[in-house]
């Protein structure tokens, strides 16, 4: 009976943050559903005993991954050419035409990309950065 009751409690409450219609109250209660609190639980070391704090965690999973991986060399392997010598990828050309097309796709998202420029501020500004990066561009071949 209690866990009947408590599933009819979920139940309700999922039901009227759905019929709110409401989207950043939908977000906030699915988010809140999916996001992990607990951290790393209680690990056993190679000796058998139980590690509790986080340092000892820490420092007997550093312990595990080293012995797994392997550690690098330096050395750079060697590649067989795939295509023939006469094919090469030594240029790329971008127009201003390029960019543009780029910036209108772009969706107005706040989050950076792996260039710390934000999409918006590229949306906002892009025009006039257009002459800028077209100049830039061309050292890149």
């Amino acid at each position: 009976m209690c866990r009947t009751l408590i599933y009819e409690h979920k139940k309700t409450k999922q039901s009227s943050v759905v019929n709110q219609s409401n989207l950043g109250a939908f977000y906030r209660f699915i988010n809140r559903r999916m996001s992990c609190k607990s951290g790393v639980g209680p690990l056993k070391s190679a000796s058998g005993s139980l590690l509790i704090n986080d340092h000892d965690k820490a420092t007997a999973l550093i312990d595990y991954f080293c012995s797994v991986f392997t550690s690098d060399d330096g050395k750079c392997p060697t590649f067989n050419r795939r295509v023939a010598d006469n094919v090469s990828f030594n240029r790329i050309d971008i127009t201003s035409n390029d960019v543009i097309r780029y910036i209108k796709k772009c969706k107005n998202s706040m989050s950076s990309g792996p260039d710390g420029i934000p999409q918006y501020f590229l949306k906002k500004f892009g025009m006039f950065l257009i002459k800028p990066l077209t100049v830039f561009l061309p050292s890149f071949s």
